[in-house]
């Protein structure tokens, strides 16, 4: 197996970017879920997206029945680090 060190380089960045992705669509789903906008994702608005709804109880650290911001982006960082997969190989050429 090659392996192409120019690939190995871009890794980073692409994480990178796809964390800043990730923050940037947590950011626009809370807002889409926060539908009375009083700053907080009750359980019933979590009904509105699938994987809010499964991660709610485990986000919801303080346990009062709803997300704020920042409980909320633990939802989204955890989708974003199931999503970029397994480090990248970093053994040397052979």
């Amino acid at each position: 197996m090659r392996i192409h060190w120019s690939r190995l380089r871009a890794a980073p960045l692409a994480a990178a970017c796809a964390g800043i992705a990730g923050a940037a669509l947590a950011a626009a789903s809370f807002g889409d879920l926060d539908k009375d906008r009083d700053g907080y994702v009750s359980k019933v608005e979590a009904r509105g997206d699938r994987a809010v709804e499964a991660a709610f109880n485990a986000a919801d650290r303080n346990k009062d029945g709803r997300l704020d911001r920042s409980e909320f982006a633990t939802i989204a960082a955890d989708a974003a680090k199931h999503r970029s997969g397994p480090p990248a190989s970093t053994g040397a050429p052979k």
